[in-house]
């Protein structure tokens, strides 16, 4: 069970940033672009999943759920990108701001606690 949780970590982290993105997507008016990703990522994976699973069986299927949204990380990324005109580079490098932020907020949470 650890090494299929494993083989899915990685599609697992990249689909998060979809969830923010795709979120931003459909609050400028884009939610059909979220859709037409979703069926894209969920045709890659079926089509693995048909390809690994009869081979590699649970491996099989976490490397095709993983790949497939990392997939959809990636075209999620590009049209964002595209319709925003950010870099991918800005949405996902962080900045020192974005780590004093971090530390604000962990800061206010300590000090609720105690």
């Amino acid at each position: 069970a650890y090494t299929a949780m494993a083989l899915l970590l990685p599609g697992i982290v990249c689909w998060s940033v979809v969830r923010v993105l795709a979120n931003d997507l459909a609050g400028r008016g884009w939610p059909s672009t979220n859709s037409a990703i979703s069926f894209a990522t969920l045709v890659i994976n079926t089509g693995l999943n048909m390809w690994l699973i009869p081979s590699y069986f649970a491996y099989g299927a976490a490397i095709a759920t993983s790949v497939s949204y990392v997939v959809g990380t990636i075209l999620t990324l590009v049209v964002y990108c595209h319709i925003t005109g950010v870099s991918p580079a800005a949405l996902l490098v962080p900045r020192i701001d974005d780590l004093k932020d971090v530390i604000r907020v962990m800061r206010t949470f300590r000090t609720k606690g105690d």
